[in-house]
């Protein structure tokens, strides 16, 4: 079954021995940040919610549901983050529903949950929430929560881009055309970005799930004398002995996240692989977003990424940059912005951010004995970040348009 979701290559052969030396470590000090401004992806102040989603338009709609909602003050961030996916499942129907692989990120107070619902063909939602009512995240009755969607969300919705593209790639199914003539198509063309359309999704079922249980994090060395722990859900030692986990799977992605004021935060991460099934019917994937968390005793930063084939390995690269040494929002920034690169097998090559990196920089890449091909951008890192100062701030990444609702 392995096979099928990664390449599993050992690199320790001459021609990439070099490789695996630069991730241990003993080149990093060659390659310096690039001198930059750091773009604004940020909130210089954090707003009493901050909605972060790559849709401005499903952002701002979500906002005015709540304000709708005139106790959604007094949920939790686990209410309020599942009402999200109940709207993202008619927005997002390609990456978002049931049976979606859902990867959760909960930070609230000084708890941090974080799980991995990845049954191929089970109820991964049910699942989600039978979990999070057993660590008390969630008080509310999902009927109540399900009310709430009935009575204030949207009676038509509006198509956005990625929905847009999706129905587009969709268009020569003529299965898929079948099942969903009457909601996503109109005149036998799929819709467009900006027309609406009237949602018939209902959750049909709220109970039976099983609490599932957290799934292992894996410690990335450190320097000896700090007291800093670091869990990612990937085995670092992998990429440490020359073994690259490569998806191959081609799936739908959805990423979509609250932020409150006082630091508390949900996010979600829902994958689909639509290859199979009629309509929006696909499975969770095999695949998943890669995750780590960071903390000591002056701050905490939790990394999220994924839009990439190996994303623990970039996820590997920035901590070996020490991104985890970084004081202030504007410097974790930094090192979201510094170039990117991955190794990728058969045949073994290098694909390298060079138009963001130096002359140097490029060059020592290249010094390597496989080939180097340039990408213009590789992967999404998003990034929680709090220190003593400030509250929990969201770090978007420039590589990929996402929205926050902060104040202006």
């Amino acid at each position: 079954m392995i096979k099928y979701l990664i390449t599993l290559v050992l690199v320790g052969l001459p021609s990439c021995s070099p490789y695996v030396k630069f991730l241990e470590g003993d080149y990093l000090k060659t390659l310096k940040l690039k001198k930059t401004t750091p773009a604004q992806n940020y909130c210089e102040e954090n707003p009493q919610l901050n909605i972060i989603h790559d849709s401005q338009f499903t952002q701002k709609e979500f906002s005015a549901i709540l304000k709708k909602i005139k106790d959604s003050d007094r949920y939790s961030i686990a209410e309020l983050g599942l009402l999200f996916y109940f709207y993202q499942m008619t927005i997002r129907p390609d990456a978002t529903d049931e049976y979606s692989r859902i990867q959760v990120i909960i930070r609230e107070k000084q708890k941090l949950f974080y799980r991995d619902f990845l049954s191929r063909d089970g109820p991964n939602l049910i699942n989600t929430i039978e979990t999070l009512k057993s660590e008390g995240l969630i008080k509310k009755s999902i009927r109540q929560l399900l009310k709430k969607k009935q009575a204030y969300f949207p009676k038509k919705f509006i198509v956005q881009k990625k929905l847009s593209d999706y129905l587009s790639k969709r268009n020569s199914n003529s299965e898929f055309n079948q099942k969903l003539k009457d909601t996503f198509f109109r005149v036998g063309k799929p819709l467009q970005k900006g027309e609406s359309f009237q949602s018939t999704k209902v959750l049909k079922a709220v109970t039976g799930g099983r609490v599932i249980a957290a799934p292992p994090l894996f410690p990335i060395r450190n320097d000896k004398n700090s007291d800093a722990q670091i869990e990612c859900s990937f085995d670092s030692k992998l990429y440490q002995n020359g073994i690259f986990l490569l998806n191959k799977e081609k799936s739908e992605t959805n990423i979509f996240g609250l932020l409150r004021s006082n630091g508390d935060t949900v996010f979600f991460i829902t994958k689909k692989d639509n290859s199979i099934g009629k309509g929006f019917t696909g499975k969770a994937t095999k695949s998943n977003a890669a995750v780590c968390f960071h903390k000591d005793r002056d701050k905490t930063l939790d990394l999220i990424g994924f839009n990439s084939r190996d994303p623990g390995q970039i996820l590997y690269h920035l901590f070996n940059y020490k991104i985890n040494t970084s004081h202030r929002v504007a410097d974790v920034t930094e090192y979201l912005i510094f170039p990117r690169h991955q190794f990728l097998t058969n045949p073994s090559r290098l694909i390298y951010e060079s138009k963001k990196g130096t002359r140097d920089q490029l060059n020592y890449f290249l010094s390597f004995n496989f080939p180097v091909y340039h990408i213009e951008n590789l992967s999404v890192v998003y990034a929680l970040f709090k220190n003593k100062s400030r509250e929990r701030t969201f770090i978007a990444d420039s590589r990929y348009e996402t929205f926050q609702s902060c104040k202006k």
